[in-house]
């Protein structure tokens, strides 16, 4: 969810929490208010009973009372921690598997070769 959209449903629990309440669009804080709230109402996060242009009647469901914003994850700290080490040791290995998977065929013909 946009961190615009998630600042007014913060908004919302704040002035409404579970119980129905009548507010103005402009209380809410946001220009586009009226179209976030349609796309809170139709993901569930909180329940329009009506909306007009002046003011709309709202209560938060649980879904929105419960949301919290997603951290958002580093991805240099997962290449540097976990994928750099894992592929290096997995050079070494199938390269020491192969010179020695090399040396055992060159033993072997050189065995039966006689």
């Amino acid at each position: 969810m946009e961190k615009k959209i998630y600042e007014l449903l913060k908004n919302i629990n704040a002035q409404c929490g579970t119980s129905y309440k009548v507010l103005s669009l402009k209380s809410l804080g946001e220009t586009d208010a009226s179209e976030m709230l349609d796309y809170l109402s139709v993901r569930g996060y909180v329940s329009v009973r009506y909306k007009d242009a002046d003011s709309v009647c709202l209560c938060s469901m649980p879904k929105g009372i419960n949301y919290e914003l997603p951290e958002v994850k580093s991805c240099e700290s997962e290449k540097t921690d976990k994928s750099f080490i894992p592929f290096y040791i997995i050079f070494i290995v199938a390269f020491t598997g192969s010179f020695l998977g090399g040396a055992l065929i060159e033993i072997i013909l050189k065995f039966f070769a006689k």
